[in-house]
C-alpha cells in the first residue's frame, strides 16, 4: 500500500507538471502542486524522514509560488507558512530572522481571514480562516520557545470554533479536509521527543474532529 500511494501521488504531481508547462502556471494548479506534495510527506513521515524533509521542501515552494507575495491569496499561503514551520520544527533550527519573516506573514493571513469572514459571513471557508490562521499562529509561538503555546487551551478553542462553524455552514466533506491537514501535521512531527506535547495535542484534535465526524454517520 505504502509503495502504490507514493507512485500514485508522485504520478499526478507529475501530470499536473506537464499540465503547466503546456498550458501555464496558476494558483490553482501549483496550489494542486503543493497538496500533491503535502500527501507525499504524509506517506513518507514514517518510513523515510529525509524524503519526507524533501516532499516539505517541494511543498514549500509550490504554496509560495500559488501565493505569488503580498496580494496573494491566504490559503496558499498558510499551507507555506505551515511547510516552513514544520522543516523548522523537524530540523531543531530556530532562525530569528526566519521567525520574524513567518510572524509577519502571519499577521498578514490573519488580516485576510477576518476581511473574508467580513466579506462573507455564511461562508464555511471564510469563517473557518480565522480559525486556520490560529492555527499557524500557535504553531509559530511553539516554534518560538513559548512555554505551552500549543497546550489544552488551543485544543479546545480550536475545536469549538470549527465545531461552531461546521454546524452552521460545513459539510462532512469541508470537515474531512480539515481532518487531513491535522492527521498530516501530527503525522510529520510524530517521533520527534521534542514536540511530543504538541503531537499530543494535535493528535487530541484529530480524535475531537472525527467525533463530530463520526456524529453525523
Amino acid at each position: 500500500k505504502y509503495a502504490s500511494s507514493k507512485a500514485k501521488i508522485e504520478e499526478q504531481i507529475e501530470r499536473l507538471n506537464q499540465l503547466m508547462r503546456t498550458v501555464g502556471e496558476t494558483t490553482e494548479r501549483l496550489s494542486l502542486i503543493g497538496s500533491g506534495y503535502k500527501r507525499l510527506a504524509l506517506v513518507l513521515a514514517d518510513r523515510a524522514p529525509a524524503a519526507c524533509t524533501s516532499a516539505l521542501k517541494k511543498m514549500e515552494s509550490a504554496y509560495k509560488k500559488a501565493w505569488g507575495g503580498k496580494d496573494g491569496e491566504a490559503y496558499p499561503l498558510k499551507n507555506y507558512l505551515a511547510a516552513l514551520i514544520l522543516q523548522m520544527l523537524r530540523s531543531g533550527t530556530r532562525s530569528k530572522s526566519k521567525l520574524a519573516y513567518i510572524g509577519a506573514q502571519i499577521d498578514a493571513v490573519q488580516k485576510m481571514a477576518v476581511q473574508n469572514q467580513r466579506k462573507s459571513p455564511d461562508d464555511f471557508w471564510a469563517n473557518v480562516g480565522v480559525t486556520e490562521a490560529k492555527l499557524v499562529l500557535h504553531l509559530h509561538a511553539h516554534l518560538g520557545g513559548r512555554k505551552n503555546a500549543f497546550g489544552e487551551k488551543v485544543h479546545d478553542e480550536l475545536v469549538r470554533e470549527y465545531k461552531n462553524a461546521w454546524g452552521q455552514y460545513g459539510s462532512v466533506r469541508e470537515l474531512n479536509s480539515i481532518l487531513e491537514h491535522y492527521i498530516f501535521l501530527a503525522a510529520v512531527l510524530r517521533n520527534i521527543k521534542a514536540h511530543e506535547d504538541l503531537c499530543r495535542v494535535l493528535e487530541k484534535i484529530v480524535h475531537s474532529l472525527r467525533s463530530m465526524y463520526e456524529g453525523v454517520n
